[in-house]
């Protein structure tokens, strides 16, 4: 039970500090619901508005294998209806494409003898303190447990006076079999099913959550074809949080989370019957393949007249995971302090962040890696220019297998980030504007892996110039622009000049544009000396206030001066957008 007494010490203590940030006589839910339906019916019995939209894509290739679906169409929609005061918001998209899609971040190319239509559709209707969730949703619960994870089931939020609560229920991927049609592998993946619970009491700015997170794999529902119960395994997770903020004589604010995960690898290993810990039976079953890991985001921040300081501490241990979050990294801890103000009239605002970050909490790797981090971000705004400049250095942990052969690799991927921003406006007058833009960024990224040779370092110098002439009183606009990247990777540079130019002309005042983009790319490396051409035209058309067509066509050409002239390809893209509001 040694996990729990995080638990016990801080919700007392926040609760209390809570309480100190409200104000108490508000603290009232049955006056809150005696009012509820009052004034339901003072508004119009229905309404709605919104908009249609059909997009089109073609695309074709020459002299190369098609790099996407020759021909993609997709509807989506955004409805407001409007029941007397009850407000439902309503959103769809439907699309037929060469492409199945269980989640958004996993798609595979299919062969073309089989298709798959990808459909969301899903509403959030409200009502006062009430809110609702049906079909495709995602909720918000924090950072740590259920992050803005997209599921398909039905959700509920109430929050009547102080009173905070929040639930859900649904499928949050989709099964996805071993599919032998497939031009290359694809990972099975079980049907994932998911709910959660959020308990609270406070507002926006003072409150205290408690927070449950289930999710399992569920393998009735999945097609079994060619499975290896060796590589897929039947995931388990439940997760126990809590969540709070609190704010102080209006300057101070606290916000801490502290959470506990219990993942389960394989939900089909044995149990263990005399374990010490347990998120409550009910929750998750501890197998041998389980493991629990914590998770700590705390930090405090001072808003003065004059300066904001605040200092941050987050700990997450090796292998923490929610199935209610996309990706975060993990086996990290930062400790950081933070400081902006202001100079020379608020000309210059300056915010700085510095501190230490280290990985190996547990000390079970080979090596350990104890680095300053640091960001500062510089602003200046006066007249005609800004300036902006950008500086970081933070780290990444990530994990990752090479092949199917080794076992995994534990990456700290160290990404040092420096940057500059300007824009100047010169000539500016009642007839027209002129602008010059420069952007100057070096990125330069290093990985400190166990096995020092597989490690490698990569540079990158990205560079643009451009320039843009607006007329006042002409249907004309002009542009142009210069720009060179260079990519070096263990020595080996990879540079790429660019010229563009680019014209915009109205046809008809607010009716008809067409605007024209040409760019020429000179790419030399090791075994790389190519020229690409690529030229881009779209044409915008608003037919009135309700119906709007914009058409758009890419072409590409390629010239590879290093191999035979079937290196050579060509590629054309078009694009028709229709867009109906009411």
């Amino acid at each position: 039970m040694k996990h729990l007494r995080y638990f016990v010490v801080f919700i007392p203590i926040f609760l209390c500090t809570i309480a100190y940030g409200q104000n108490l006589e508000k603290v009232n839910i049955k006056k809150s619901s005696k009012g509820f339906f009052t004034d339901l019916i003072d508004a119009d019995p229905f309404s709605i508005s919104g908009n249609f939209g059909l997009n089109l894509r073609s695309y074709t290739a020459n002299n190369i294998e098609n790099r996407q679906s020759p021909f993609i169409w997709y509807l989506n929609s955004n409805l407001n209806v409007n029941i007397y005061k009850i407000r439902i918001p309503i959103s769809a998209i439907v699309s037929t494409q060469n492409q199945t899609v269980s989640h958004p971040f996993h798609q595979e190319t299919i062969d073309n003898l089989k298709r798959n239509r990808f459909t969301r559709i899903g509403a959030s209707p409200y009502y006062k303190w009430v809110k609702m969730h049906f079909g495709h949703r995602s909720m918000n619960f924090s950072p740590l447990t259920m992050s803005n994870h997209v599921f398909f089931g039905a959700g509920l939020e109430l929050n009547p006076g102080l009173f905070r609560f929040a639930g859900f229920y649904g499928r949050m991927a989709k099964t996805e079999p071993r599919d032998l049609s497939l031009f290359g592998y694809n990972q099975q993946v079980f049907s994932r099913k998911a709910l959660g619970l959020k308990v609270g009491y406070g507002n926006s700015k003072n409150f205290l959550d408690l927070i449950l997170f289930k999710a399992n794999d569920d393998p009735s529902a999945l097609d079994v074809i060619n499975q290896d119960s060796t590589k897929i395994f039947q995931n388990e997770n439940a997760v126990l949080a809590i969540n709070s903020k609190a704010n102080l004589f209006k300057r101070v604010n606290f916000n801490l989370e502290i959470a506990i995960s219990g993942f389960t690898k394989n939900a089909v290993d044995p149990i263990i019957s005399d374990a010490e810990f347990k998120i409550q039976n009910f929750a998750l079953t501890q197998r041998t393949s389980t493991v629990y890991r914590k998770a700590i985001n705390a930090g405090v921040t001072f808003n003065g007249d004059l300066f904001n300081l605040g200092l941050a501490y987050k700990r997450i241990e090796p292998e923490y995971r929610s199935l209610g979050t996309y990706f975060f990294n993990n086996d990290l801890e930062n400790s950081t302090a933070n400081l902006g103000f202001s100079l020379f009239s608020k000309k210059i605002r300056i915010n700085a962040t510095g501190g230490l970050q280290r990985n190996n909490l547990f000390g079970e790797k080979e090596s350990q890696l104890t680095r300053t981090i640091s960001s500062l971000n510089v602003n200046y705004a006066q007249n005609k220019l800004n300036v902006g400049l950008i500086f970081s250095n933070y780290a990444s942990d990530i994990s990752y297998v090479l092949n199917p052969d080794l076992d995994s690799l534990n990456a700290i991927i160290v990404t040092r980030n420096t940057s500059l921003n300007t824009t100047y406006s010169i000539g500016e007058s009642e007839s027209s504007k002129q602008i010059i833009s420069l952007i100057l960024s070096l990125q330069s990224v290093a990985d400190d892996i166990e096995d020092f040779n597989r490690s490698s370092e990569s540079q990158m110098i990205n560079g643009i110039l451009s320039y843009r002439f607006l007329p006042n009183d002409s249907p004309w606009k002009y542009n142009a622009m210069i720009n060179y990247n260079q990519n070096e990777i263990r020595n080996i540079a990879i540079k790429r000049t660019g010229f563009g130019l680019g014209i915009e002309k109205v046809l008809i005042k607010d009716k008809v544009t067409v605007r024209v983009n040409s760019n020429y790319y000179i790419s030399t490396g090791e075994n790389i000396n190519n020229k690409t051409l690529n030229l881009r035209l779209s044409i915008p058309f608003n037919i009135n206030k309700k119906h709007k067509i914009n058409f758009g066509a890419i072409f590409l050409n390629r010239l590879n001066s290093t191999s035979s002239a079937n290196a050579d390809f060509q590629e054309f893209t078009s694009v028709l957008n229709y867009t109906y509001s009411f």
